[in-house]
């Protein structure tokens, strides 16, 4: 009885290391040929870019609103009137003078 629960559990065990093995095969696999192989993906990533530049773009309006949004330039407060400029990225605004 106790030597067939043995053998069950090292096979058990031996075959999750063979699937956990297949899983890194199968992930490097993907990793490897890159975007070209899953289309899929790569919409999903492109959509969550989107979605996190959009929350970005409206907690820097909300901060400018209550003068709380800082140039990384000049370290002054930047207010919803003043002239911004934005980084490719579009992830940091400074005022349009500090980045001339």
């Amino acid at each position: 009885g106790t030597r067939i629960a043995d053998q069950l559990g090292k096979a058990a065990s031996a075959a999750s290391q063979v699937l956990g093995i297949a899983g890194a095969l199968i992930s490097t696999g993907f990793a490897i040929r890159g975007w070209s192989t899953f289309k899929a993906g790569q919409g999903v990533v492109r959509d969550c870019i989107e979605e996190l530049t959009r929350r970005t773009l409206s907690i820097q309006l909300l901060l400018a609103g209550m003068d709380r949004l800082e140039c990384p330039l000049c370290a002054e407060a930047v207010i919803l009137s003043d002239r911004v400029r934005r980084c490719a990225h579009g992830q940091h605004c400074f005022h349009a003078s500090c980045a001339e």
